[in-house]
């Protein structure tokens, strides 16, 4: 057998193509590579709450998710064996960044591990960007699960406005 090899796999793009849909052929290679004795790990600036269920049945060996907030090994990506990294948003900062974006009237998600929590319109205004017959299991089938009752029950791991 050849060294062993580190493989870093990209979300949107990469494994999955541009119709939203995990071809063959890429769970076939990230498959080939862990048999060969290769880690392969999902490298995304999505968060864990972002992914769908397909992306897990592919089968990685860990992680780097919200752009390196959240690293982890074994397991799935929402239930990892070892988390090796988790870095928050502090709540001093997350108060501070939640008033500026009110104040700009800017919708704003913050995604936590688990689930993505969103301004109010947020959810409505991405739903008129990819429409409303998402597949609940795809790609943006998170923007059904956007959270908008203003709690924040866990770490938050990333923020993005939609501007």
């Amino acid at each position: 057998m050849s060294e062993r090899r580190a493989v870093f796999v990209d979300v949107d793009g990469t494994l999955v193509g541009h119709d939203g849909r995990i071809p063959p052929s890429a769970t076939d290679a990230v498959r080939a590579a862990r048999a060969n004795g290769h880690l392969v790990l999902l490298c995304t600036g999505r968060t864990p709450a972002s992914l769908w269920p397909a992306v897990d049945a592919v089968g990685f060996d860990g992680a780097v998710a919200a752009s390196g907030a959240w690293v982890t090994l074994g397991g799935t990506t929402n239930a990892p064996e070892t988390v090796l990294v988790q870095r928050s948003v502090s709540p001093d900062v997350l108060a501070e960044v939640r008033a500026f974006f009110d104040e700009h009237d800017t919708d704003v998600l913050l995604d936590g591990v688990d689930a993505i929590h969103g301004s109010p319109r947020v959810r409505e205004r991405l739903l008129r960007v990819v429409g409303t017959g998402a597949d609940p299991d795809g790609p943006f089938g998170f923007v059904e699960r956007i959270r908008t009752d203003g709690k924040l029950p866990e770490p938050i791991v990333k923020v993005e406005f939609i501007g």
